[in-house]
């Protein structure tokens, strides 16, 4: 079997069958990521784990997005599902349009409990803060996709996004004060 990167670098270049053994062989690491982004909403019969994959997998091949190792795809494949999720979110809301804004806050470590108390209102007031977050750019998103939504640490955010351990610190830092700032403004 032909490592990650070097199926990585295939399906870059155009092999349709790269891109098969490839996400066979992610399919359990994304199956994980998924249960993980899942935890936190309530599951419906449209939105399981198998769904979620599969539906990240077809946005990661219908991607742009160049993928440059196994870890950088992990964190291209969490923030489609963040988005997956969001979406399902919404569609759920629909029809209860309103409401004040939650609090919002990112830990350093997500305790299981807390996840699973998150409502489809928290996951929407969730991304509607990314939003407003990335005001001050991409690179504070990606930082928190990455570490609250996929799970990685310091060190496996900083190999995917192709940046130092220290600015991956720094921009945690300061996504989480930008967060307490939005929930401060939401009270």
């Amino acid at each position: 079997m032909k490592s990650h990167d070097t199926l990585i670098r295939a399906w870059r270049d155009g092999d349709p069958k790269a891109a098969e053994q490839l996400f066979s062989s992610l399919y359990p690491e994304l199956q994980k990521l998924a249960t993980r982004a899942l935890a936190a909403h309530r599951r419906g019969p449209t939105l399981d784990t198998g769904a979620l994959v599969q539906e990240a997998c077809l946005r990661l091949l219908g991607s742009t997005r160049s993928s440059q190792s196994a870890l950088h795809l992990r964190a291209i494949a969490a923030s489609a599902m963040r988005q997956i999720i969001v979406d399902h979110a919404r569609r759920h809301l629909a029809a209860k349009r309103g409401g004040a804004w939650l609090q919002v806050t990112l830990g350093t470590a997500i305790d299981e409990e807390e996840l699973n108390a998150l409502s489809p209102e928290q996951i929407v007031d969730t991304d509607l803060a990314l939003q407003r977050l990335a005001a001050l750019g991409k690179r504070p998103v990606r930082v928190v996709e990455c570490r609250y939504f996929a799970g990685l640490s310091e060190i496996e955010t900083a190999e995917a996004l192709s940046l130092s351990r220290s600015t991956v610190q720094r921009e945690w830092r300061r996504a989480q004060a930008w967060m307490k700032v939005l929930s401060d403004e939401a009270r």
